[in-house]
């Protein structure tokens, strides 16, 4: 059984306790696992990459860095522009002895990006450093085990933008970089250890991931501080033992956190310096002289929701010299000039520096997306085998319906791009397309005569249980829509680009949507049921978000290029719980505000990246009341102090009794 969606939190009172029996396949999860097992393997004929294929013991004997190196090295070069191709790399349940970092390369030699390892499970699949490993003993010069990096494609070359792209694989096109479901254990005596060195953009995750670190071994869990991080997404991620837990650098472009546990570390729990976090279900248990959360420079933002810090010993659970957004959250031991302001209750607030402001204005429920369960991977359809054929310009829309048809409640699509002429309606039946990483491309000049522009690539019309859509592409030279959901049925896209189209078009009469890291299109919305977004990244001109008149959250977005990110209708609620808008680009248009909202309520906090007056928002919000006007610009806000002309917005509301911001005429 292949569980996904939402996944266990802790109750404040012990850590990470679990006992749960997954039905219906006889595995049993010990009590300190901090996730289901998610997978017991991949069809063979998915179009995977076993790392067992290429040499690989996983018996925690062999030395397995080779093997495994040579298969992340077959996933795929690089596709420029279009780098949504590449293979997965399968490690199935074993224990996996590395001595040296592993990371991707093309064969000219480059670093490169889409390196997609995906295990059995926290409980089924480890990595683990070998005992004193070469390299790794010296806390001044950390070494990771997992180094994920970026492709070269920006015009600044390997230095550009003060980037060290030779050495680091620095860069802003770090594209899908995904670890997930298995152990990352640094082992004994290797004090230099950084278990992963994590660079991502637009799409990327570390999913389902348990660091394991050992007294005296260990330097950073997770590492996030080269140039340039984000949009990336953790979900269910434990960082165990360590010298600091997360650690997160830049004023680029993003990190959401999503029921994440940290404990048992040494110094820093989490350390931020000048990045934008987005967090919720964060749970933070430290002892003797740990920080729980370091938010070092007056750059940072960090919003928190839902989120636990316990502190023990002679630090504090809190030490903040940026912004952090509070909503429902609770702080037990903050340092002196902090400690009036927490009591053993949530809080609701804004804390600048020591300054503390209650604010409550969040209404949203914060809901998880639902569970879908595979059955039997026996029992999966193969597009394939229905004729289907990895071939933009070959046309396999007949192919995939029959696959639909053929009654399996999951059907996949082996790695490859498929061309398609028409619109592919989801029957009922289905409730998990795996997308294997590939993609659907609409054929150029065979559009079929009922393949309106407005209807989805996929199109979700009729009730039913809930649906999964994940790691399936969507590109096109042509104004279309990846996924329309006008039936009333639960919608979860996990891992989605769209690009060259919108991403969602959900009228009235839809179902719930899900979109957990997803890229790069927009959404048209409307209509009585909640979208939820979990790191969305939406990019390009134009408006970006169309509310019509639902009730929409969002935790962690980020834009780029001149636009209106949220234009919203009559009746509707948006509440934004960070991210960073980045127009990088001159604004043609100085007077066109970044949301836009008529007899509708927004709530946001999100900071700006602005590096000049003329490539930031000169307005953030223009509102309408019963007809009366009112805006707010960017000089109400503070300056993002060591980030050019970018602001930290703690609080963007439409309430018009709303003291965070001045309003301007």
């Amino acid at each position: 059984m292949w569980l996904r969606g939402p996944h266990l939190r802790s109750n404040g009172t012990s850590f990470c306790r679990l006992l749960a029996t997954v039905l219906g396949a006889g595995l049993l999860v010990s009590a300190e696992t901090p996730s289901l097992l998610l997978a017991s393997s991949f069809p063979a004929d998915a179009n995977v990459l076993n790392v067992r294929d290429f040499g690989a013991k996983g018996d925690g004997v062999a030395d397995d860095t080779e093997a495994i190196q040579h298969a992340i090295a077959a996933s795929g070069q690089s596709t420029g522009y279009s780098w949504w191709h590449d293979r997965i790399v399968y490690i199935p349940r074993g224990r996996y002895r590395i001595s040296a970092p592993l990371t991707k390369r093309y064969q000219n030699g480059n670093f490169g990006s889409g390196m997609l390892l995906i295990g059995d499970g926290v409980d089924a699949t480890t990595l683990i450093l070998a005992d004193h490993a070469k390299g790794y003993a010296d806390p001044a010069k950390p070494r990771a085990m997992i180094f994920t990096t970026s492709q070269l494609l920006d015009r600044g070359g390997p230095y550009g933008g003060g980037k060290n792209y030779p050495v680091l694989g620095e860069g802003n096109d770090a594209y899908e970089n995904f670890i997930e479901s298995l152990t990352v254990d640094v082992g004994q005596g290797n004090p230099g250890a950084i278990a992963v060195d994590y660079l991502a953009n637009n799409l990327g995750a570390i999913r389902h991931v348990h660091v394991q670190g050992h007294e005296g071994s260990g330097a950073v869990g997770i590492n996030m501080t080269r140039k340039w991080i984000g949009p990336a997404i953790l979900e269910d991620v434990t960082v165990d033992g360590f010298a600091v837990g997360i650690d997160v650098a830049n004023t680029e472009y993003g990190v959401t956190l999503d029921h994440v546990r940290l404990r048992h570390q040494v110094k820093w729990a989490l350390h931020n310096s000048r990045n934008v976090l987005s967090a919720k279900d964060l749970f933070i248990e430290t002892s003797t002289n740990c920080i729980g959360i370091a938010n070092d420079s007056p750059a940072g933002l960090i919003t928190l929701v839902q989120a636990e810090l316990h502190a023990e010993g002679t630090h504090s659970a809190l030490q903040n010299r940026g912004t952090i957004v509070f909503r429902d959250s609770t702080v037990r031991s903050a340092e002196p000039s902090l400690q009036k302001q927490f009591t053993d209750q949530p809080i609701n607030g804004v804390l600048t520096a020591a300054k503390w402001a209650e604010r409550s204005p969040w209404k949203l429920p914060m809901v998880d997306p639902p569970q879908v369960a595979d059955g039997p991977i026996e029992h999966w359809a193969n597009v394939a085998r229905y004729g289907a054929v990895p071939d933009p310009s070959y046309d396999s829309t007949v192919a995939f319906r029959k696959a639909f048809a053929s009654g399996a409640t999951t059907v996949y699509v082996p790695n490859g791009i498929y061309g398609i002429s028409d619109s592919l309606v989801i029957p009922s039946t289905l409730t998990h397309l795996a997308g294997m990483n590939s993609a659907l491309r609409l054929i150029p000049g065979k559009r079929e005569a009922t393949f309106l522009p407005e209807h989805g690539m996929l199109r979700v019309l009729d009730p039913s249980r809930p649906l999964l859509i994940d790691r399936l592409g969507f590109s096109n030279s042509e104004e279309q829509i990846a996924i329309e959901v006008a039936g009333n049925r639960d919608v979860v896209l996990r891992d989605i680009p769209s690009v060259g189209v919108g991403m969602l078009a959900r009228p009235s009469g839809g179902g719930r949507v899900f979109l957990d890291d997803v890229c790069c299109g927009g959404m048209r919305i409307a209509g009585d049921r909640p979208v939820v977004a979990r790191q969305f990244d939406t990019e390009g001109a134009g408006t970006r978000i169309i509310n019509a008149n639902l009730t929409l959250w969002i935790m962690g977005l980020k834009t780029e290029r001149p636009n209106v990110i949220l234009q919203q209708g009559t009746g509707a609620t948006t509440e934004l719980m960070g991210g960073l808008i980045y127009m990088v680009l001159p604004n043609p248009d100085p007077s066109v505000a970044a949301f836009s909202a008529i007899d509708s309520t927004i709530n946001a906090t999100f900071a700006e990246e602005a590096f000049a007056d003329d490539r930031a928002f000169a307005f953030y919000l223009v509102s309408s009341d019963r007809g009366k006007r009112r805006t707010v610009a960017r000089r109400a806000f503070p300056m993002r102090v060591d980030a050019g002309s970018g602001r930290i917005i703690p609080l963007l509301s439409t309430d018009i009794n709303d003291t965070s911001a001045k309003e301007s005429k």
